[in-house]
């Protein structure tokens, strides 16, 4: 046996350790790729932007991960899930934006699907055809919001364009529509974006955009009336055909101006809201001013006079007819008809005026004579209005309360006047005895008619010619017997030529008076013709001398 084959000649083992712990290197991949993984889904999801919801009716071409966000052609986000609201009303698209266009999210940003479309106004969105419909961006508002109603129309007039954005209210939209112009003295300044109902569906409300340039066109006593369509109105003055422009007529406008009475007014921002009227006069004739009413009672038929008819000062419009009625006193049974007219002070005076003064001034004008009259603005239509103008020769009489109202004092119409005036006359001539000078006229006209049918009348300048040419006889000193008498240096030869003279004269007339007598007897009545043939008489030598 050798020492080797024995128990204690075998050696203890040796334990070694290892340097740096008991942890190995080996560990640290894994917990490096999990923190690299963190940090890469870190910044992942830190650069995405806000996830938002749109609100459609319809979501025609738009799919999810395929259908783009864009602004101003730029991609800023996509389509993650489209889905339909709880009632199944409306489509809900869920997109998300970038993180660098987040800022572009305001209380007052707008969507919409672009698609092709064709309309009045062209046609637009055909690059869709071939990369598919994009919903388009249209940022405004404060920023922060990410619920939103999509517009089922693209806007007009983006939000970022500078210019003035009011608000006009109507009763009916008439011809109005949304892309028509707005006019200020027939060149366009503006145009409607949009229309819709108020809240309560009482009111019609349209958004115009006014360009910047003419922005400072409108201030607060600005008036906005219906300019489109075909304008065609009887009114007291008679027809009135107004022909706008081809735009105009197609699509409809909006024209706008400043009444001469209003003043300049101040400037507006955007949201203020103004009135559309239905046309350029009732624009007109609004004005800031309270009116005052007053009652007229007239004299006879007020027939011609309707409601709106115009109330005029010396020709001017100061107001209009309110309403005409029929009213019965049971007491005293009398029946009339007050005229409720409507007068604006600010028209009448050139300034706005409180009630009082108001009734003070007009008070003073009737103290002065005023007075109302009905007159015909339309002898064709037969329509009236009402004239107010001084009459102080008429007797002067105050404004009467009557109660509800003021009454100021009137004066017949000018056509009753003339028909009582003619009635008058022709009272007088009814009253006239005609009947008996009439028979004294007939009877006078029989005599004359036997007068000149009288054969010695017929004779009567043929006798006075044989006489005168019996007297040329003797002058001429054929009848020997008067020679000497009558010779030119004789004391009768004067005498005989004058009456010679005389008496041809007298025959002519008498010649001249049988003719006219033969032609109208009653010429001694009513005279001679102008036209009848005056005859010269003849003159003989001695006439010459």
């Amino acid at each position: 046996m050798t020492d080797l084959d024995t128990p204690d000649s075998v050696a203890d083992p040796v334990v070694i350790s290892s340097r740096g712990g008991g942890v190995s290197l080996i560990w640290l991949v894994p917990v490096f790729a999990l923190l690299l993984g963190a940090g890469i889904t870190w910044q992942y999801y830190g650069n995405l932007g806000p996830v938002i919801t749109i609100t459609f009716e319809s979501a025609e071409g738009v799919a999810p991960d395929a259908t783009r966000v864009r602004y101003k052609h730029v991609d800023i986000g996509k389509v993650v899930e489209v889905g339909l609201d709880p009632n199944a009303d409306e489509v809900v698209i869920t997109a998300r934006i970038d993180k660098k266009a987040q800022h572009l999210l305001g209380s007052e940003t707008r969507f919409w699907i672009v698609k092709p479309r064709a309309g009045i106004g062209g046609i637009s969105g055909i690059g869709t055809i071939l990369t598919g419909a994009y919903i388009d961006t249209d940022p405004g508002g404060a920023p922060g919001a990410t619920v939103f109603t999509g517009l089922e129309e693209p806007p007009l007039t983006p939000l970022s364009r500078p210019g003035l954005r009011i608000v006009l209210k109507s009763k009916a939209a008439s011809s109005v529509r949304v892309g028509s112009p707005v006019y200020y003295r027939q060149i366009k300044v503006g145009q409607v974006d949009g229309r819709k109902f108020s809240d309560n569906f009482s009111m019609v409300e349209f958004d115009l955009f006014i360009q910047q340039a003419y922005a400072s066109l409108i201030s607060t006593n600005s008036r906005f009336w219906n300019a489109g369509g075909l304008d065609i109105k009887i009114t007291a003055a008679g027809a009135d055909i107004r022909t706008p422009s081809l735009e105009s007529l197609v699509e409809g406008g909006i024209s706008f101006d400043t009444p001469p009475h209003a003043g300049a007014g101040d400037r507006v921002g955007n949201g203020v809201e103004f009135l559309l009227f239905p046309n350029r006069e009732s624009a007109f004739e609004s004005s800031p001013s309270k009116k005052v009413r007053y009652l007229l009672y007239f004299d006879g038929s007020v027939r011609g006079l309707n409601p709106d008819a115009p109330v005029e000062f010396l020709g001017i419009p100061v107001g209009v007819v309110v309403g005409v009625d029929l009213s019965y006193d049971s007491k005293t049974y009398n029946v009339s008809i007050p005229v409720l007219v409507e007068i604006d002070p600010l028209l009448l005076f050139g300034e706005q005026l409180d009630n009082e003064e108001a009734h003070l001034r007009i008070a003073r004008l009737v103290r002065q004579g005023m007075k109302a009259q009905l007159k015909n603005a339309n002898l064709v239509t037969g329509q009236l209005l009402v004239e107010l103008a001084m009459y102080p020769d008429e007797e002067i009489v105050g404004v009467v309360n009557d109660g509800d109202f003021l009454v100021l004092p009137t004066v017949p119409n000018a056509i009753s006047q003339i028909s009582e005036r003619l009635e008058e006359l022709v009272t007088k001539f009814g009253s006239l005895k005609i009947e008996p000078v009439l028979t004294e006229i007939q009877e006078l006209a029989a005599e004359l008619r036997e007068f000149t049918a009288s054969p010695k009348l017929k004779t009567l300048p043929q006798r006075i010619d044989q006489m005168a040419s019996a007297v040329e006889t003797l002058v001429e000193g054929k009848a020997t017997g008067f020679v000497g008498t009558l010779s030119p240096d004789g004391e009768l030869h004067d005498k005989l030529v004058a009456a010679l003279s005389e008496l041809r004269k007298m025959a002519e007339s008498l010649r001249q008076l049988a003719d006219t007598l033969e032609q109208k007897p009653n010429a001694l009545i009513f005279g001679k013709s102008k036209s009848s043939p005056r005859t010269k008489p003849a003159r003989s030598e001695y006439d010459r001398q």
